[in-house]
């Protein structure tokens, strides 16, 4: 976003006046972005914003790049970024294949074993996955970390969210909002009431320190940790937008829109970059907020927990979107019969699913239905082959064109000469299209 040098961002606007952010009310809005403005004297400071605003789809956007060679930035370490009990952390990535080498992208710890100094980390592998730990205060004879994993690709921006919720016993990992993976156990061992471990090491983006072979390569952005376990709805609400810096349980924020590495939350855990670590515009279309306020309407999704042959809990992997009303929720199949459950949903969203009849007899879980939001039915047809039979005359000469669009002709193989009155050929659709022609030529 550029502005005159006398006017004021409302991002920047949030990060000189500090504290002043977190009592925020009123809302500004352009179309995909949010703002909230103060209550004191908001018409008055809603009318000057607007009158110094440049509009938020002309604003660049800019992250962290890692070269994978001594590039990290550091944050000193705080209580809030280690929540005993309960925490998100979030980060867009976009990794770059490095031989022989894995990136930390997020890390608070010595890297050295399950019981030495190590809080949680996200590692990225050249085989294209993501690994997640949560290191817990040590228990003789139970293991230490609650360990989790799912596909990223390399050269694609991906959201990754990592939960950990010690009085639920629950860590999930989360790709683009989508639930990937979930833990309630460590080899048998419950994780409810295990806490997260307690170190004085620094957050690092880009580096697990003393291990060279951990540097990442690639570009970060819109990096988050909460002292809150977000539920996949928040996340995917959330997860395109740039946030204000003061939601309820955001204890750091680093967006790099600023041009540095500054905390957007006013709790003053900025960074400090090392290496040839630098923030820079991302080339191209802005894909990471790009979905900021869509809504194509999806269905939600969830699934069954089952104790004892019991429904005792339903778990949201996706809260859908453009509902207007709840949606009604059928659970079917697993052994059982009588498990009831209803939606809630707000913003359009699905936020929860509460069981509210636990049935019996089931010997596994069963599928759980959430009606679609309102849309209108479509239909599409994908055709992959195609059969062409021509009718010719024999010992003329053929060639054989095909389109895409039926403007731009190409022709497919060569000159034939027929020798049969009913030719049967097949093509690949991708390669050829799906309109077809033919010309007899001399």
């Amino acid at each position: 976003m550029r502005l005159p040098a006398d006017r004021t961002s409302p991002k920047a606007l949030s990060h000189r006046t500090g504290k002043f952010v977190r009592n925020m009310n009123a809302t500004l809005r352009s179309p995909g972005q949010h703002r909230r403005l103060a209550p004191l004297n908001a018409t008055l400071l809603a009318a000057s914003l607007l009158a110094s605003w440049t509009p938020l789809e002309a604003q660049e956007n800019r992250a962290l790049f890692l070269d994978g060679d001594g590039d990290y930035m550091t944050v000193p370490s705080a209580a809030g970024l280690q929540h005993r009990s309960t925490i998100t952390i979030e980060a867009w990535i976009n990794p770059v294949a490095t031989a022989n080498q894995f990136g930390s992208f997020v890390n608070k710890g010595d890297g050295q074993t399950a019981l030495s100094q190590r809080t949680y980390e996200l590692r990225w592998f050249p085989d294209g996955g993501v690994g997640i730990w949560f290191f817990l205060d040590h228990i003789e004879g139970t293991p230490a970390a609650a360990d989790l994993g799912a596909p990223v690709p390399a050269g694609t921006w991906t959201h990754i969210a990592a939960t950990l919720d010690t009085g639920a016993g629950l860590a999930t990992v989360y790709t683009n909002g989508v639930s990937a993976g979930s833990r309630t156990t460590l080899n048998g061992t419950p994780l409810a009431g295990r806490l997260l471990r307690q170190t004085t090491l620094p957050v690092v983006l880009g580096w697990t320190p003393g291990h060279a072979s951990t540097y990442a390569s690639g570009q970060m952005d819109e990096v988050r940790i909460w002292s809150v376990a977000r539920t996949a709805a928040e996340i995917q609400r959330d997860m395109s937008c740039r946030l204000l810096g003061g939601e309820p349980g955001l204890e750091a924020y680093w967006n790099f829109d600023l041009g540095a590495p500054v905390d957007l939350t006013g709790n003053g855990h900025n960074g400090t970059l090392a290496g040839d670590a630098v923030i820079a515009v991302v080339p191209g279309p802005d894909v990471i907020h790009a979905g900021c306020g869509d809504c194509i309407p999806r269905g939600a999704r969830a699934t069954a927990v089952v104790v004892n042959g019991f429904v005792v809990g339903i778990d949201l992997l996706d809260g859908g979107c453009g509902y207007e009303t709840a949606p009604t929720v059928r659970i079917v199949g697993g052994g059982g019969e009588g498990a009831t459950a209803t939606a809630v949903i707000d913003n359009g969203r699905v936020v929860e699913v509460v069981a509210t009849g636990a049935g019996s007899g089931y010997s596994e879980s069963p599928n759980v239905f959430v009606e679609s939001p309102p849309y209108m039915p479509s239909l599409e047809i994908a055709v992959s082959r195609v059969l062409v039979t021509l009718r010719v005359r024999v010992n003329h000469n053929y060639v054989l064109e095909s389109s895409f669009d039926c403007q731009t002709w190409m022709q497919v193989g060569y000159h034939f000469t027929a020798d049969a009155e009913s030719l049967t050929m097949e093509f690949e659709v991708a390669d050829t299209g799906r309109y077809f022609r033919i010309q007899e030529v001399p």
